[in-house]
């Protein structure tokens, strides 16, 4: 008995494994603990462990098989042993564990800590033993039969004499079987002794040798050890990995994968009365459940619950109630009564014939049948012969694994893609796979952890992910809010990474823009119609519902019409796209230009300069742009003569009757700026240059006041510019060439390394009324100020507690007293702390909702550049949206809603 158990009465699985170390201690010494009789000690386990602390294991072993052991075999089997014989039940290790520690050569064991019962004899008893003399010898015990019946077989193939009298079909790991048969000598009947043996291909044991050469007292002994042996196969069964016809699986079991990575039992989940049979990570403290058998038909009490294989080769999960109809079961046809199921270290459930480890054999797999969790090796797609669709489904909750709302499933039709569905609508769309990765997932590159792999033949269309490093755990789950994430288990930080996600942003929804709308996060508003298209809804359009879409200016003319080239595009809905893979881009556009019902074309395959060919007919929905950093493909629409001529190689919709004003009187223009450069220009390089040296490597305040100095010079000379983008600011020559009206209106594209590429926003006045002015552009400066500080883009930015926007957050953590959390953690410690709270203030004076609260710009600038001015205190920033971010709101309310942070809501927008 284990200590807790005797002194106590405490009983638990580490009992069992104590137990078993004393039984190894037996083994290898061919001494009974009971009975172990010595001078010093009154038990074997004390004995073992003076041997042992003293480097004198090998002393343990019996005498009579020393000489024919491996010696790293017999030390490491003592090494387990003295590990479950140890005092505390917390520092024994399980089952599962020690099935591992004996199998593997490579394995690191901890050092065990001193059992207990390791009292030593009285020099009454030492007195005793010396007047008795009746010390055992390793083979004194009385005959006792082995507990199990079989059959009489004669002697094994290669003959060593003797007869097989006991049958078993017990599967144990070969490298426990060759530990214990080394420490007895056993191992194939060597030398004619006493043993147990196995087949060389099962690594089963078939029983013992009763050898022509040996005494009937070491009969004795391994008939003892075989009936020892057999009433721990149990115990040890909840730490294998197969289930056989004789060895079913029962609720309070769990078998586990060879390499101890995954574990198949019986769990319940949190606030639940319901039992499910469930495959989880195995050495990962926070079970993570990635397969559910029973998920739609959980059993309401677990105890008779039991997972076997039934006369027809098929596994059942039964419990009391359910003999005759099983709560679950395999359900394949090809009847076999040589079957076994087993957990594979993939995560795999199979059920296969005995002997038979070829994956193309499998009767049964759970890869087949996933729940909610993609793994490495995981197909999901179609399979053409048997007509299997392999997809995700949610949980219905985060405690209820019955089947959810939302699935992540491939369409073959056209070009394959994946879709999110929520019911019978979609939310999401992958966009179609182009070789390298899928159009819609720009950021799906293979790494030095990941790869992907996309498979279309005549007998699947699949899609699979992989990992490098088998000792990385990577899952793609969809939860049951209806987001797609993908985690990665961070080993150092024992936590769940969340590597991945989508829908990410406003333009991941399904048709986000419409028929013939690009969807673009670099914009404000977001939808825009092609070239040669205008809004089908022009109301809507202007209160950012772009759902409609866009219709054509010019009718087509077949023959005549041109072809609108757009880069770096998420490709439209292909579903009922006609595809071509043979065909080049030359003969595709031929195609497509000589079918007046083809409104657009591109490669099936960007790999190699492009391959294949998809032609769409008919409405291009669901169109993303992404930047030209970001990837997508190049897709060619159909357009009339008169909207192609003197397109670029990308296109953007632009409104000019947006920009006319700028060219409005240009000369007159240049030559004011020209003068007030030059009048600036020695007054601007003494302040940067006081700056510079002042701030060291600060270098976001130095961006913000070139950028305030260059960009908006003076409130007296009315430029007013409706895009201010990060993208152009710089801490590189940002002098402004003079004569040179396009780099006076853009600056150049360099961005340090840390300020990331932003882009500006409409103020709330111009976006709502249309009305236009210099403070609009103070209102777009400020966004961008707090875009360079923070590192992060307003537009997607999500907080990580509140639904709000960049400018929300700001403002929140603002009046909070916590504005030194925005800035960006890349800057380090090189800044100052005055310097980056006045920055984050001149900001938030620009972003306020009421356009003359705002500062002119020669304020900004002057508030920027004196430590000493007096900066007013900010009020409530405009459109502090906020975001239903799909981890905590469902798919159907994503739109942005404009608040205040005092939540009072505009119900409608009425022209005036």
């Amino acid at each position: 008995m284990a200590p807790e158990y005797a002194m106590e009465g405490l009983f638990s699985l580490k009992s069992d494994v104590y137990s078993f170390g004393v039984l190894l201690l037996e083994i290898i010494s061919g001494r009974r603990n009971r009975s172990f009789r010595s001078l010093e000690y009154s038990n074997i386990i004390g004995y073992a462990w003076d041997l042992w602390d003293s480097g004198k294991a090998m002393e343990l072993i019996d005498p009579s098989v020393v000489g024919s052991c491996y010696q790293n075999e017999a030390l490491r089997c003592i090494h387990v042993a003295m590990l479950c014989v140890q005092d505390s039940a917390g520092d024994r290790p399980t089952m599962s564990s020690v099935v591992l520690m004996l199998e593997s050569e490579n394995a690191t064991l901890p050092m065990p800590r001193q059992p207990t019962f390791t009292s030593t004899r009285s020099s009454r008893g030492v007195d005793v033993l010396k007047e008795n003399q009746d010390v055992a010898s390793s083979n004194d015990f009385s005959p006792v039969s082995p507990s199990v019946e079989g059959s009489a077989v004669c002697d094994r193939q290669g003959g060593h004499g003797g007869v097989l009298v006991v049958h078993l079909f017990a599967w144990i790991p070969p490298s426990l079987q060759i530990c214990v048969v080394a420490a007895a000598t056993v191992l194939g009947c060597k030398g004619g002794v006493v043993g147990v043996w196995a087949t060389e291909d099962s690594d089963r044991i078939m029983g013992t040798k009763y050898s022509n050469h040996h005494s009937s007292s070491s009969s004795s002994v391994f008939s003892l050890y075989y009936t020892i042996t057999l009433s721990l196969l149990p115990i040890l069964s909840t730490s294998l990995d197969t289930i056989t016809p004789t060895q079913p699986l029962t609720s309070n079991q769990t078998i586990v994968s060879a390499a101890a990575a995954f574990e198949l039992g019986f769990f319940s989940p949190n606030n639940s009365d319901n039992w499910y049979l469930g495959i989880w990570y195995n050495q990962i403290p926070t079970k993570t459940i990635v397969w559910v058998a029973n998920r739609d038909n959980p059993l309401s009490n677990s105890s008779s619950a039991t997972l076997k294989i039934n006369q027809d080769g098929n596994l059942v999960l039964a419990d009391q109630s359910s003999q005759q109809n099983p709560i679950w079961s395999s359900n394949f046809t090809a009847a076999s009564s040589n079957t076994v199921a087993q957990l594979l270290d993939d995560g795999n459930f199979v059920v296969r014939i005995e002997n038979d480890d070829n994956p193309a054999n499998y009767l049964y797999q759970s890869f087949d049948h996933p729940t909610d969790t993609l793994l490495p090796g995981m197909k999901l797609g179609w399979d053409s012969k048997t007509g299997l669709n392999r997809m995700l489904t949610s949980w219905k909750g985060t405690d209820d694994p019955s089947t959810g709302a939302y699935s992540f499933e491939m369409d073959v039709s056209g070009l394959p893609e994946i879709y999110l569905w929520n019911g019978k609508v979609i939310d999401y769309r992958s966009g179609p796979w182009n070789g390298l990765r899928f159009s819609g997932v720009p950021e799906m590159n293979t790494s030095d952890v990941l790869t992907f792999s996309f498979v279309t033949d005549a007998n699947e269309v699949t899609y699979s992910f992989g990992v490098t490093d088998k000792s990385l755990y990577s899952r793609l789950i969809v939860n049951p809010s209806g987001v797609l994430q993908r985690y990665t288990w961070i080993e150092t930080s024992r936590v769940w990474n969340l590597f991945w996600y989508a829908p990410d942003d406003q333009c991941d929804n399904y048709k986000e823009c419409g028929v013939f709308g690009v969807c673009d996060t670099n914009n404000s508003p977001v939808c825009e119609c092609l070239n040669g298209f205008e809004p089908r809804n022009q109301q809507a359009w202007d209160l950012r519902d772009g759902s409609e879409g866009c219709v054509r200016v010019s009718a087509l003319e077949c023959h005549n019409d041109g072809f609108l080239r757009l880069e770096d595009m998420k490709l439209p809905e292909s579903s009922t796209a006609f595809v071509d893979r043979s065909m080049g881009r030359g003969e595709c556009e031929k195609t497509c230009r000589e079918n007046c019902s083809c409104t657009a074309y591109a490669s099936a395959d960007i790999r190699g300069g492009g391959s294949g060919c998809v032609i769409w007919s008919g409405d291009l929905e669901d169109m993303r742009q992404y930047a030209a950093a970001e990837g997508g493909q190049d897709l060619f629409v159909r357009v009339s003569a008169a909207d192609s001529r003197g397109i670029g190689s990308k296109t953007k919709a632009v409104k000019t009757g947006k920009i006319a004003g700028i060219t409005v009187g240009v000369v007159v223009l240049l030559l004011g700026l020209t003068i007030f450069i030059l009048w600036k220009k020695k007054r601007k390089q003494r302040l940067l240059k006081e700056q510079t040296e002042r701030r060291g490597t600060n270098k976001c305040t130095h961006i913000i006041l070139k950028s305030t100095q260059s960009q908006f010079l003076s409130e007296g000379v009315r430029v007013s510019k409706r895009d201010f983008s990060g993208e152009r600011s710089t801490t590189d020559d940002l002098e402004l060439p003079l004569f040179d009206f396009k780099k006076l209106l853009w600056l150049y594209h360099n961005v340090s390394n840390f300020c990331v590429a932003i882009s500006g926003y409409m103020a709330p006045e111009y976006a709502m009324d249309g009305h236009f002015s210099v403070k609009s552009d103070v209102f777009s400066f400020g966004v961008l100020v707090l875009e360079i500080v923070t590192g992060k883009k307003n537009r997607g930015f999500y907080s990580p507690n509140q639904q709000l926007n960049l400018l929300g957050h700001a403002w929140r953590l603002w009046r909070e007293g916590k504005g030194l959390e925005l800035l960006d953690p890349s800057v380090g410690e090189f800044y100052t702390v005055a310097e980056v709270l006045r920055c984050i203030q001149v900001g938030l004076l620009c972003v306020q909702e009421r356009a003359e609260d705002r500062p002119t710009m020669s304020s900004v600038v002057l508030m920027l550049s004196s430590e000493s001015a007096s900066l007013s205190q900010p009020k409530n920033p405009g459109f502090c949206m906020l975001r239903h971010h799909g981890e905590t709101d469902s798919s159907s309310s994503r739109q942005d809603e404009s608040c205040t942070l005092n939540h009072v809501t505009v119900t409608m927008l009425d022209g005036r």
